[in-house]
């Protein structure tokens, strides 16, 4: 709906520029603050709670590296659908700022990201994982009944 209204008002150079600088206002304080390393106190309290392999350890590893690989070509894919996705159904004679309300995708793969991860952390996998694909698995079948109507 942003990007639409956008558009709309500026054309879609300035709105790609205007769009781009505010997910870096966003992103990088946000990687910044993220990405310092604890204390030593704290990184003590942490491993007396936890076991497992250390930052440099886990980064060498094979399964690290597969696992990166996977998250970053389905992030990459979910987000080339969503990109699309205005396009593809103004070019089904949806309307513009109807295409633009599925945007709000963006919107709830987010929060549905935040919820997963916090969802299988406390949880174990396989008991919160199968809901979880299920759940959306029946998002993605709701969105394209919706908008390509028989």
């Amino acid at each position: 709906m942003v990007g639409q209204g956008l558009i709309d008002r500026a054309g879609w150079r300035v709105s790609y520029a205007l769009l781009g600088a505010a997910a870096l206002l966003v992103a990088v304080p946000g990687d910044a603050a993220l990405s310092q390393e604890p204390s030593h106190s704290k990184v003590s309290s942490i491993q007396n709670q936890t076991s497992g392999l250390g930052r440099r350890e886990a980064i060498r590893s094979e399964i690290f590296w597969v696992l990166m690989i996977v998250f970053f070509l389905v992030s990459a894919i979910v987000q080339a659908c969503q990109i699309h996705l205005s396009p593809l159904l103004t070019d089904r004679g949806i309307s513009a700022q109807r295409a633009a309300l599925h945007f709000i995708a963006g919107a709830a793969n987010l929060i549905g990201r935040l919820g997963t991860g916090w969802l299988l952390e406390s949880f174990p996998g396989d008991f919160s994982g199968n809901p979880l694909i299920r759940c959306d698995n029946a998002g993605n079948s709701h969105t394209i009944s919706r908008s390509f109507p028989a």
